[in-house]
């Protein structure tokens, strides 16, 4: 039991500080790859998948018409991808003001995915841009994107969530600060090599090197899987950042993130043959590090609860490490039950929000182990 404690602890200490420390040793001995930035303004086709967003498409389609980018090389494509809310009459009318704007109108949902497919098949844009309809990129932040593609070993950008609170939980708020800690480990990861994830709301590929997507697996990392198995980098451009609001419940942000994680999970799976290390070298290891031992964090602490438990009785140490584990696991179910003060909840927002993104690690393991796909795309309110 003390081997399985010791083991445990060592891969949940790797799983968010071990991994870091090994970027940060790289980049010291190595030094930093620098992100190309050059005057670059390719024609660029924004791609923007839409369900139901008759509320907010019309102004999206405006304010990326009117980022910091020449008007005559930039287009927005909406895949309005079923929607019965009158998503396309609200495009159609936006198309008949500003020709750059066009519709792709699909009868059935489908999922995003499909929606980035549909939305390629018509660009004329050399580089695809995808934004969410619910992130708000900064100004000048289509131009930053798109900067380094200007080097030709370029193959996908991907810029970075700045988190604002939407009004909701506490809970689901603390979401952002996770976030915060996922940029810092791509900017390590940036300056060591190619990252293996991009921000799914904002991100920008080659045309060329668009992968076709396939349902139930995420744009998030197929595409920069995709662009390093053509032998192209994949650069984070910090500057380039984009509005993204926080879920306002904390049930969404569960369902999201099981959603999320099935589709991550499922689009690793289909990925193993990067993860040879003698072939693709680092990517390998950064695959396993910042995805499968994460994914794998449900485990580690189940051994770290079962040793403790196992232990207590001999040693006061153990006894005191599994007390505060029994403590915080009370206070994050008492936070994620709804039954607590909104003071309490601030209190024990961190380890409830660990709590909640755990479990649905869990849930959505179980659904890949048995077969099942994450449902249809569903945006999150925010």
């Amino acid at each position: 039991m003390t081997t399985l404690f010791y083991l445990s602890l060592f891969m949940w200490l790797y799983a968010y500080a071990g991994y870091p420390l090994a970027l940060l040793l790289a980049r010291t001995l190595s030094g930093s790859r620098r992100v190309p930035h050059q005057a670059c303004t390719p024609r660029v086709t924004v791609v923007v998948p839409v369900h139901n967003g008759a509320h907010s498409v019309a102004q999206k389609a405006r304010d990326l018409l009117d980022l910091d980018y020449p008007r005559h090389l930039l287009e927005v494509v909406v895949v309005s991808d079923g929607s019965d809310d009158g998503t396309g009459e609200v495009v159609r009318r936006e198309a008949e003001l500003d020709p750059r704007v066009h519709l792709v109108a699909v009868a059935d949902q489908q999922g995003k995915e499909n929606a980035i497919n549909r939305g390629v098949a018509v660009a004329t844009g050399d580089i695809i841009v995808v934004s969410d309809l619910g992130v708000q990129p900064r100004r000048d932040a289509l131009r930053l994107l798109v900067e380094p593609f200007g080097d030709e070993r370029v193959g996908a950008t991907t810029g970075v969530d700045s988190p604002i609170g939407s009004g909701g939980s506490a809970i689901t708020g603390i979401a952002g600060l996770y976030t915060r800690y996922e940029i810092a480990v791509r900017r390590l990861e940036a300056a060591v090599g190619n990252i293996v994830v991009v921000n799914g709301c904002f991100f920008a590929v080659r045309r060329s090197l668009v992968p076709h997507l396939v349902p139930h697996q995420t744009a998030d990392l197929a595409v920069p899987l995709q662009v390093i198995r053509r032998g192209f980098r994949v650069v984070l451009v910090p500057e380039a950042a984009a509005a993204v609001p926080t879920s306002r419940s904390v049930a969404g942000e569960f369902h999201r993130r099981v959603r999320t994680f099935n589709r991550g999970i499922t689009t690793f799976l289909a990925a193993t043959d990067l993860l040879n290390p003698f072939r693709h070298g680092w990517v390998a290891v950064q695959l396993v590090s910042h995805k499968l031992v994460r994914w794998l964090v449900p485990l580690w602490l189940a051994g770290l609860a079962l040793s403790s438990a196992a232990l207590a009785t001999r040693s006061q140490w153990f006894a005191l490490i599994l007390l505060v584990q029994v403590l915080l696991y009370s206070a994050a179910i008492l936070g994620l039950s709804g039954r607590t003060s909104r003071g309490f909840e601030r209190l024990v927002s961190v380890p409830s929000f660990y709590l909640l993104s755990n479990a649905s690690i869990v849930i959505a393991w179980t659904q890949v182990l048995r077969g099942q796909k994450a449902g249809t795309w569903k945006p999150t309110e925010r």
